[in-house]
């Protein structure tokens, strides 16, 4: 009975200390949480920016395709208006104006002319061609940045070219990214759909482009 007595205390003793960790068992445990954090991290954060930059170009597809789209039964701006492209990403979700193309009160055309009566009927019975909102002062918000509301025509005539959505501030390695993303292959920063200025940017910012083609039609 005496020696039952002294093993219990032992016993409780050894048990105890096994239910917890050491100091160094801890410090080990957190050095492994580290390391795998190390790992895991660059890989999520590339995941999470490759995730941020498909979206971007979701939504340029979509704008691209309200634009201008030749595909049939497609409801693209200048398909549904008729003979006319527009000045403004706005103008693909809010009704556009006849007769007024000041920046203040109206609407313009990619060539900055008016639009016509017929042309703002059509627009009321086909629009609004996307869901995406672009506000006149401060334009369109994507993933990687703002765009610009006022769209540029190049070249600026009633000849076949494109339009440019303009995006002031966007990082470089965005702009890289969403280059190889859509053009396919990092052709460059003046060439393809996606281009920006200056070519390495200044603090790691560019001015970035993206060109959607259209006809020859203002």
């Amino acid at each position: 009975m005496e020696t039952m007595r002294l093993v219990k205390p032992v016993m409780r003793s050894l048990l105890l200390r096994r239910a917890g960790f050491s100091l160094v068992e801890l410090v080990v445990a957190l050095a492994v949480i580290l390391i795998l954090a190390a790992v895991a991290l660059p890989n999520l954060t590339g995941y999470l920016d490759q995730k941020r930059i498909d979206a971007t170009a979701t939504q340029l597809f979509a704008i691209r395709d309200a634009l201008y789209n030749t595909t049939a039964g497609a409801v693209a701006f200048n398909q549904n208006v008729g003979s006319t492209n527009a000045g403004r990403l706005s103008e693909l979700s809010s009704p556009i104006i006849s007769g007024d193309a000041s920046y203040a009160t109206g609407t313009d055309d990619s060539c900055g002319g008016t639009f016509s009566v017929p042309q703002r009927n059509a627009w009321v019975t086909f629009g609004p061609f996307t869901t995406y909102t672009s506000e006149r002062t401060t334009g369109m918000m994507f993933p990687i940045g703002m765009a610009e509301d006022s769209l540029t025509r190049v070249p600026n005539s009633n000849n076949p070219g494109d339009l440019r959505l303009n995006f002031r501030s966007v990082d470089l390695d965005d702009a890289a990214m969403l280059d190889e993303t859509i053009d396919g292959t990092t052709n460059g920063w003046n060439a393809g759909r996606v281009q920006w200025t200056p070519q390495n940017g200044l603090n790691g910012i560019v001015t970035m482009y993206y060109f959607v083609t259209i006809d020859a039609e203002c």
